[in-house]
């Protein structure tokens, strides 16, 4: 729990939370999905494969809001290079665009 809390307050190294839960671990949880809904090519008729799939969407965003803070916050720390938590934060504003974009695609999907 303690590393949680840490990541969320940004005293983890920008490079470890950057890539490793950032990159590997992002990566890690949206690949499945977009696999998964990618290969779709109707919506699923069974509820339960429809309600997982949404759970699953939901924890990736819960995800993705606790890494894109934490990572937020170690470049608000970080005491390296200036760039590194400049590329760092801008990375983070692209990622929220880029699954922003992907959520409204994979909702706003033509089901008809």
């Amino acid at each position: 729990m303690n590393l949680i809390a840490r990541l969320w307050r940004g005293e983890l190294s920008l490079n470890k939370v950057f890539f490793l839960w950032g990159g590997l671990g992002g990566l890690v949880l949206i690949l499945p999905f977009l696999t998964v809904t990618l290969a779709l090519t109707e919506p699923p008729e069974d509820g339960y494969i429809a309600e997982f799939l949404m759970g699953y969407l939901v924890f990736i965003l819960i995800y993705l809001g606790w890494v894109f803070t934490g990572i937020w916050r170690s470049a608000s720390r970080h005491e390296g290079d200036p760039s590194a938590a400049v590329v760092a934060k801008l990375s983070v504003g692209a990622g929220i665009l880029v699954f922003v974009l992907m959520l409204a695609a994979i909702l706003g999907a033509d089901t008809g």
